[in-house]
């Protein structure tokens, strides 16, 4: 791994810093909140290829990728 975060780990720092904000990891081991912040950032790696194109295929001032959609 180098000295610099990649992305995922960045999404993983958000997600272990909104857990410790709601104040609902006090029960939980740090292994347990690590392994959901990185399975949470995951989701987000995934979900992120929906709506980020290629730069080559970018417009400027044209929406990128899909919106999302209510449910």
């Amino acid at each position: 791994m180098k000295d610099e975060p990649e992305l995922i780990d960045l999404f993983a720092m958000f997600v272990v810093q909104g857990l410790l904000t709601a104040e609902i990891v006090g029960e939980y081991s740090n292994e347990h909140v690590a392994g959901i912040a990185y399975r949470v950032a995951d989701a987000m790696m995934k979900e992120r290829q929906n709506y980020v194109l290629p730069l080559s295929n970018q417009q400027v001032n044209k929406p990128r990728g899909k919106k999302p959609t209510s449910e």
